[in-house]
């Protein structure tokens, strides 16, 4: 049965404002959309209280969604007195874990993609706080059979994704407020050493305590929290790179090639440049023999969007081994999985070595998708939670 057969356009009718944001909120509002839902996508500039109070005044939603949680929202939610729904697929900074004065809590409802944050979410004593996993856009990522439009892609290996190199870009205020930008070799180095001595453990997701993002003698200058949690989050952006730079470059000699930022150009392995994240995307997760899934460093304890991505468009993926990932695929059956660093390379020589066998797990990890993990099936847990609410009605 198709994923999709649940989902029937009914003549159920109400109003969702969606704020704007780049990953999955277009996929929402189709599915709203194809449900019978009026939707407005609201761009997140315009979200200032006047503007906002107007547009509800006049349009009258049911429903405020955003990707992410916000607590100023929540607020404004409040404000026009309308429930407010967020799916948090993203890692918030310390300032967006919090609540406004003001806000009605009974009114909010948070779904988050990792279930180690839902207890974070209830320590804000936000009522209805739920557990909902990332998914397939099945619908944007599908097998492609046309040989001559893969052939540009054909890769033994592939990785597609950011570089990671700017994501240090947060020392760089607060270095030169203290004037300790000469000291930066010094700051690569102590980061270096906590990458040699912890990233061999396995799922460490980085730093949690800003004192230990900075040497010893650099903590007398900086002093102020703020800065210091800037600094740890600066410093596993570069942990986060490190990781990227090292996986990839192992496998220089299996003949990976690489699609992402310029970031790359100087990593010694193919790179292809910048790939759309539209049909081109799903040519190279078809093309490619195997699809290596890097995750960042706060994602090493979740199933990442480029699990599902990988699957839905019928490819073969290797990925980062974790207890979330074990719990909806198994390795050997859906996908292939791998321990650490150092255990990668013999991985990927060993598994390019059976075509067939990525083939055949290919193709079973790619029904087992669009079986149970598309957005379809997401955005049906969602509605009915609404429905159960009260939020909205169906008819």
């Amino acid at each position: 049965m198709s994923s999709t057969s649940s989902i029937q356009h009914t003549d159920t009718r109400g109003r969702i404002v969606v704020i704007e944001y780049r990953l999955i909120q277009k996929d929402l509002v189709a599915l709203f959309e194809r449900s019978g839902f009026e939707v407005k996508v609201l761009p997140a500039a315009e979200l200032k209280v006047g503007p906002f109070r107007s547009m509800c005044r006049e349009w009258n939603p049911d429903l405020i969604i955003s990707i992410n949680y916000s607590p100023d929202l929540a607020l404004l939610a409040t404000f026009v007195r309308k429930p407010y729904l967020s799916w948090t697929i993203d890692p918030l900074p310390a300032g967006r874990m919090a609540v406004r004065n003001g806000t009605e809590l009974a009114s909010c409802m948070v779904f988050s993609h990792r279930e180690a944050s839902v207890e974070d979410f209830k320590a804000l004593e936000i009522k209805d706080v739920r557990p909902l996993k990332l998914a397939a856009p099945h619908e944007r990522r599908a097998p492609v059979d046309h040989t001559e439009s893969l052939k540009p892609y054909t890769a033994p290996v592939s990785f597609v994704g950011n570089s990671l190199q700017g994501d240090s870009a947060g020392f760089v205020p607060v270095l030169d407020e203290h004037q300790l930008e000469r000291r930066v070799p010094e700051l690569d180095a102590f980061l270096q050493c906590i990458f040699d001595a912890r990233m061999g453990h396995s799922n460490w997701c980085g730093l949690t305590d800003p004192a230990e993002a900075l040497p010893e003698e650099f903590l007398i200058y900086v002093t102020a929290q703020s800065e210091r949690i800037q600094c740890m989050e600066a410093a596993n952006g570069r942990l986060a790179h490190l990781l990227r730079m090292e996986r990839v470059k192992s496998l220089s000699d299996a003949g990976i090639q690489v699609w992402g930022d310029t970031g790359w150009e100087t990593a010694g392995v193919t790179y292809r440049g910048v790939a759309n994240h539209g049909e081109e995307l799903t040519r190279i997760y078809c093309a490619s023999q195997l699809n290596l899934d890097i995750p960042r460093l706060y994602q090493r304890d979740i199933i990442t969007m480029r699990v599902f991505d990988v699957l839905a468009s019928g490819g073969a993926l290797l990925a980062e081994e974790c207890s979330e990932l074990l719990e909806l695929f198994t390795p050997g059956e859906h996908l292939f999985t791998y321990a650490d660093s150092a255990s990668l390379p013999g991985r990927v020589e060993e598994l390019l070595a059976e075509p067939e066998k990525c083939r055949e797990v290919a193709a079973n990890g790619h029904k087992l998708v669009v079986e149970k993990h598309t957005m379809e099936h997401r955005f049906q847990v969602i509605l009915d939670a609404c429905y159960e609410r009260g939020w909205l009605k169906p008819l």
